[in-house]
């Protein structure tokens, strides 16, 4: 998965994008949306990690992926979660509540002493993967103040068309959003010609630039099924 980690750093645009939100007094919420294998947790993964060795040590950073991949989330759980790191980099002696309510309570009194002592950054990767019965996006949201306070971002990502993503329209007044879905013809030249080195393969190959001109291939996914085909076929 070389390639895919890699591939939004040539789409300067969307690289762009990621650091103007977190530098910038921006007060809405970042959602990253794109179809299933379009990359957005790979992409947050790379960005996380580069962004993980500048940033400013002061800088309460949280960051959670595949949200629900091992069945759903609870936003209970992903808030304790939070806490229970906050606990650990601030070193606040006070227990981490079980209850909801109190949950609650502690959970935005320690986002305004976060703030006030550097800023605070939560990523939360796959946010499609709360608990839809029990309306887990918007009990997360409910913790989050409806306009972003200066020194806090809040990152989510789901796949294009996500239920939830009517219901953070609802709970939050700013809501920008990053669509991640199509890869540049530069990307799809980049990805193939990693699989083609791989492989020990030349880079010149007729076949492959078919490849990188169809529009389908646009989706990470299709474009890496197909070069794997094609890679075992010619």
């Amino acid at each position: 998965m070389h390639e895919i980690n890699n591939h939004y750093y040539l789409d300067s645009e969307v690289a762009m994008q990621l650091n103007n939100y977190i530098a910038f007094d921006d007060r809405a919420v970042l959602n990253i949306i794109g179809p299933p294998g379009s990359g957005k947790t790979s992409l947050l993964r790379t960005w996380g990690r580069l962004f993980e060795i500048n940033r400013n040590r002061g800088v309460f950073f949280f960051m959670h992926f595949d949200l629900g991949a091992a069945g759903v989330e609870s936003a209970k759980g992903i808030l304790r979660r939070i806490l229970f790191e906050m606990k650990a980099f601030y070193k606040i002696e006070e227990d981490v509540p079980n209850d909801y309510i109190q949950i609650k309570r502690t959970f935005l009194l320690w986002l305004r002493m976060g703030i006030a002592k550097g800023g605070i950054i939560i990523v939360i990767d796959g946010a499609d993967g709360f608990d839809e019965p029990n309306d887990g996006i918007r009990q997360f949201l409910d913790c989050i103040p409806k306009i972003l306070p200066t020194g806090l971002r809040l990152i989510l990502s789901m796949e294009t068309g996500a239920n939830v993503f009517d219901k953070i329209l609802t709970n939050v007044n700013f809501c920008k959003t990053l669509n991640i879905g199509a890869l540049s013809k530069k990307a799809r030249r980049h990805i193939c010609d990693s699989m083609l080195t791989r492989r020990g393969r030349a880079l010149e190959d007729d076949g492959v630039d078919r490849i990188v001109q169809d529009p389908a291939m646009r989706n990470p996914l299709q474009l890496r099924m197909t070069m794997e085909y094609y890679l075992r076929t010619e």
